[in-house]
């Protein structure tokens, strides 16, 4: 007998299920990043746009929040977000979304 591998489309995995295209940490970062607009009641347009500024400029505000940018690697950013001396969060950021246009809608 012999087995005939299935080829499915590029939005499936290995194993025939729905895939994101991401990277598990970078689905971390995305969910994470997404309970942040949540919880704060954000766009979460405008709250990405902030993130890149950051990560460009080293430091960005969206609304309350301020975005800093504390360090770069070669494929990836750690951000540390804080609301007046409050810190938020502070989370590694791969660099495949900040290269795109708002993953988190």
């Amino acid at each position: 007998m012999s087995y005939i591998k299935r080829s499915y489309p590029s939005t499936y995995g290995s194993r025939g299920r729905p895939s994101s295209g991401h990277s598990k940490p970078a689905r971390e970062a995305i969910q994470y990043l997404a309970r942040i607009v949540l919880r704060l009641n954000i766009d979460s347009s405008k709250f990405f746009s902030s993130l890149v500024d950051a990560w460009v400029d080293n430091e960005s505000t969206c609304e309350k929040i301020v975005i800093r940018c504390r360090k770069k690697t070669r494929d990836s950013a750690t951000f540390l977000f804080t609301i007046g001396r409050k810190v938020l969060a502070q989370l590694k950021v791969p660099e495949e979304i900040l290269k795109e246009r708002d993953p988190i809608k």
